[in-house]
Order: structure tokens, then sequence, then C-alpha cells
């Protein structure tokens, strides 16, 4: 029987079994992933239904109980477990592998007619939207720590940064202006594409933002590890960039998104990179 994914809320106990009367010496804290094995329909005499849960988190425990279906988000179709359909079904990929099982290379190609890009790691939950210049810059897709991230278009790397300030490659490090911590973006990828290897609603965005010809530039950042690449390697769809993480300033595991567009091949440096034009994310992927 397929998983669902799982993301928490917030501070929540996990139970032995699946009543409030049971004990609590397990916990999660908001951003833990998990799947979600089977459904317990109510035993408490209340609206909600008891999930048993496999919860992963950022420092590789696993934590295995009961939760309410309130204190989590829940990726999926509870059909599969006879319960009807989940009504709060946050925007992402539900076919997805458990954690720990064999991680997506493929596809390497958009959702049939979408004439976008894939994303570039599956599974994904989207835990902060795109929000344009006032608001979040990129788009986060909350997942399992180590899940591969990959290119998924034709370009170039224009700099694959590593994170002396973050501990371990990992945890939460305050602030975003150290370039030594890649500005808060820690562990990071950045991409860059020509104009002609877009696809056409992203060639379209730079049109209309006045950069016909232009080049993309795609950042992947809190990464928990770099692949095998070095700025100037050629990429193509399907190349390994990074796993998924939570280096630099972040507080839960995750692959913060962002794409800028500019006429120059090569801003100056990464400092640059964050006074280059903002382009939504969802004209590049189909998200």
């Amino acid at each position: 029987m397929p998983a669902n994914l799982v993301l928490v809320r917030g501070h929540i106990n996990i139970r032995s079994a699946p009543t409030l009367t049971a004990s609590d010496d397990q916990h999660a804290e908001a951003g833990d992933l998990g799947v979600c094995t089977n459904v317990v329909p109510d035993a408490d005499g209340d609206a909600h239904h008891w999930l048993n849960v496999s919860i992963d988190n950022p420092d590789h425990t696993t934590r295995i109980g009961y939760v309410r279906d309130d204190v989590v988000y829940v990726v999926g179709d509870f059909r599969l477990y006879g319960q009807g359909v989940y009504t709060e079904i946050v925007n992402a990929y539900s076919a997805f592998t458990p954690l720990g099982g064999t991680a997506d290379r493929a596809p390497a190609t958009p959702p049939a007619a979408s004439g976008k890009w894939a994303v570039p790691v599956q599974p994904y939950v989207v835990t902060e939207p795109y929000q344009g210049p006032t608001g979040h810059l990129g788009v986060d897709l909350a997942g399992a720590v180590g899940t591969p991230v990959l290119a998924r278009g034709k370009g170039s790397v224009w700099q694959a940064n590593i994170c002396p300030h973050c501990p371990g490659g990992n945890g939460s490090v305050p602030g975003t202006l150290d370039p030594l911590t890649s500005y808060g973006f820690g562990i990071e990828v950045i991409t860059r594409h020509a104009y002609n290897d877009l696809p056409a609603s992203a060639q379209q965005a730079l049109n209309v933002a006045g950069m016909i010809g232009g080049y993309l530039f795609i950042i992947h950042g809190h990464l928990s590890a770099l692949a095998a690449i070095h700025a100037g390697d050629a990429i193509t769809a399907g190349t390994l960039l990074g796993n998924r993480g939570t280096s630099g300033n972040s507080t839960g595991s995750h692959t913060h998104v962002e794409t800028r567009a500019t006429m120059n091949a090569a801003p100056q440096s990464l400092w640059d990179m964050s006074k280059v034009a903002l382009v939504d994310p969802n004209s590049v992927f189909a998200l």
C-alpha cells in the first residue's frame, strides 16, 4: 500500500497508541517530514482521525507512532485506506517513494503538455510559495534530507558554494549577510541557462522584463551536500546538482529555488546576484 507524505505543522507529540491517553515520549517539530502508513478511525469521540506515522528529521532520527490529523499536513488521497479524500491536501506531487527508498532520478521532462521544466526535487511540499520582490523571493520545496536535486534543462554551473559557517553542513544559521553562509543560502548551486534553452513560458517572462536573449539563473539553496560539479561545468536535464537539506538560514529540510534573469552572462559576484531581476519560478517549472 502506498504511503502518504506528512509535514509537521508545529511542535507535536507522537503517541504510542491512537488515543490522547497514550504515552507521548516522542516529539516532532515544524518542518519535520515523514510518511503516513495507516489511518485509524476516531477513538476519542471527536472529529479527528489518527495517523500511524514514521517521521524523519534533519538529524536522521526516526520516530514511529500516532498523531492526530490536525497537527500535520498530508499529501495524498486517503481513499487508499478506505477513509475518503483528505480535505487539506497542500500543493505537492502525491506519487512518491517512501523516505529511504529509491530517489527520483527521472523523468527529466515536465508533466505532459505543461511546456515547462519538471521541478528540481521530488517529492516535495510547497511550504512557502513565490511572493515577488516584496515577499518570499523563491519557492520552498520541503522534503526529506538527502533527496537528489537535479538540473531540469540545458545550461552550465555558475557557482557551486560550500558553507564554511554552517556547522556540519546543516543546522539553522541566522542572518543573510555573511558571504561564508552564501548570504543565508548555505550550501547552494546556481545554474545559468541561455534564452534559447528555456521553456517558452520562461522566455515570455524575460520578454516582459525587457530581456529578450538574456540569461536565466536558478538558485538551489539550503542543500545538505554538493554533487561533483564545479563552476563552468555543462549540465543537461537530469544532472545531479546536490542533495536537499537545511544548511544556512533554514529551519527545516527544503530546497529554496529562486529564479533571476539578466542580459549579462556572468554577474560579478554572489552578492550581485541579489540585485538581478526576479523571475516567477512558476514560469519556469511545472509547480
